[in-house]
């Protein structure tokens, strides 16, 4: 076989694996998303467009994505394996997504609750904007340009060089470039004069440590549900140790923790 030839045949494998796994893809997210929207979604992928918009079966509107970022693998996490998808005890009212992003975990609160005031929490300008685009068609749903923080400051992105999914919080003056407020959960409930959250969604890079580490007693009590993700041993352990001192049951969630004063159904 000459090398041309050799070549051709690889080249030809790989081409077939590829509509192997687009095959596979549109299959898989046909079934959770809808075949049209399954379709238009691997069109634009295989069109490589910086910025595509998919549609979701049962979602208005189109979602922004950015294909060079963690918007893809969000997507897939939210409506596709729909890792947000567990059930609660009660329908909850108020919920607050921490470290929103482009608001796709929010959209899909906002969709499946829609009784409840769902609070983005997002300090990314970038992100904002896409969160706002994501979800402008949700009546339920209120935008917070800030970080969620264990005390009341300013804070700033400490790595602005970084890919927008690694963006995180650093304190700062209130008027040093790029500052913007941080909230605590109390702020947060006391903005919109609510006594109890039902559920607070945290992804916010780290940070976590130290929000459930440094005074969780004084919104722990107050929150009938929490789901976050732990980044790092320290984070978890910070996680656990204020769980169990406020008597909350907790679990594994894919790559979440669940926190709950009640035993939530799986």
């Amino acid at each position: 076989m000459t090398g041309s030839a050799s070549l051709t045949n690889r080249v030809g494998s790989l081409r077939l694996v590829d509509w192997r796994f687009k095959l596979h893809r549109v299959k898989t997210f046909g079934r959770r998303i809808g075949l049209p929207q399954a379709l238009w979604y691997e069109l634009q992928w295989s069109l490589r467009l910086k910025t595509m918009r998919v549609a979701v079966r049962g979602q208005r509107g189109l979602f922004q994505l950015r294909r060079n970022n963690s918007d893809i693998a969000v997507f897939e996490q939210v409506f596709v394996d729909r890792e947000m998808d567990f059930d609660l005890p009660q329908p909850p009212s108020f919920i607050i997504d921490a470290g929103a992003n482009i608001g796709l975990t929010t959209a899909a609160f906002a969709r499946r609750y829609p009784d409840a005031t769902v609070v983005a929490v997002e300090p990314s300008a970038d992100n904002l904007a896409l969160l706002r685009h994501n979800c402008r068609r949700l009546r339920n749903v209120e935008v917070i340009a800030g970080g969620l923080w264990h005390r009341p400051c300013h804070t700033r992105i400490a790595n602005p060089d970084d890919p927008a999914w690694l963006f995180r919080l650093e304190e700062c003056e209130p008027d040093a470039p790029g500052a913007v407020r941080a909230w605590t959960v109390g702020e947060i409930m006391a903005h919109f004069d609510r006594p109890r959250v039902s559920l607070l969604k945290i992804d916010i890079e780290g940070a976590e440590r130290r929000l459930f580490a440094e005074g969780p007693g004084d919104w722990l009590s107050a929150v009938d549900h929490v789901l976050v993700e732990p980044h790092g041993d320290a984070a978890l352990q910070a996680i656990i140790v204020a769980a169990d001192q406020a008597g909350c049951a907790h679990r594994q969630v894919a790559e979440k923790v669940h926190l709950s004063h009640a035993p939530a159904s799986a």
